[in-house]
């Protein structure tokens, strides 16, 4: 996990009765270039909502640059310095 821009661990989304995302582990280094791809209704675009903290995930975990951004707001966690999680 070291020198990894974002982690992503053991990510799960339930929509409704869908399991959205089913444990998604991902790292990408900074500087990558890394695409998700699949069919349609694959998860795709509830991983970036996920990620992003639009949907908050039922298990797991985001990290962004070694602090934990899980859940959060993208408008909190896109401020420099990032303020502290309270955590």
């Amino acid at each position: 996990m070291k020198g990894d821009a974002l982690v992503i661990a053991g990510l799960r989304k339930r929509l409704g009765e869908v399991e959205g995302l089913a444990g998604v582990d991902a790292a990408l280094r900074d500087g990558g270039i890394t695409a998700f791809i699949g069919p349609n209704w694959a998860g795709k675009t509830t991983l970036f909502n996920t990620i992003t903290g639009k949907l908050k995930p039922d298990a797991g975990r985001v990290i962004f640059e070694g602090r934990e951004i899980t859940g959060r707001e993208p408008w909190h966690w896109a401020q420099f310095p990032m303020p502290p999680t309270g955590k």
